[in-house]
């Protein structure tokens, strides 16, 4: 039965999920919005990092309309109205859409499909695991380096874009 369910809306399993991975960071950042005091440095590094995720959110509803078969089905049906809500700062509520299509995209092929199709894909799962990692990094390695050293005497990293690029640094060079 499962290979006769239709491909629908899946770009592939590996996209899917690296979107649902993105998602979910994306909701843990509405959180981080929550706890941290308003306009901290760490408020700011969870600023810059949702711009990066919102550039991806908003190159993921281009991908999905330029390829859906129906734009008007992707929109209304797709539910990709709701991606492009989720796309608006205010209303990174709706990104939770993104998460609910593709737990559903992902139970509806079933689990040996998926295994199958992630263990087929493994270069650009390797790419998209890559690319999350990294901007997972970035976010939660840069807030710890903040929180150390914003306050310390003589530190060198005292705001939120020189944590970010204190990070960035790091991770691309060598010795």
């Amino acid at each position: 039965m499962n290979a006769a369910v239709s491909r629908g809306d899946l770009k592939s399993t590996t996209y899917e999920f690296f979107i649902l991975a993105v998602s979910i960071l994306s909701i843990v950042n509405m959180a981080l919005f929550a706890l941290l005091p308003w306009e901290s440095q760490s408020w700011w590094v969870v600023v810059y990092i949702d711009i990066g995720l919102t550039i991806i959110f908003l190159i993921d509803f281009g991908f999905r309309l330029l390829t859906a078969e129906s734009k008007r089905g992707y929109l209304v049906q797709g539910r990709g109205v709701f991606d492009l809500l989720g796309c608006v700062p205010a209303l990174r509520i709706f990104r939770l859409f993104r998460i609910v299509r593709a737990i559903r995209i992902i139970r509806r092929l079933g689990g040996p499909r998926v295994f199958r199709e992630l263990r087929s894909g493994l270069a650009s799962g390797t790419l998209y695991l890559v690319v999350f990692l990294g901007i997972f990094t970035l976010e939660f390695v840069g807030l710890l380096e903040l929180h150390f050293e914003q306050d310390a005497p003589g530190a060198n990293i005292t705001t939120a874009g020189d944590a970010l690029w204190w990070g960035y640094v790091t991770a691309t060079t060598v010795g």
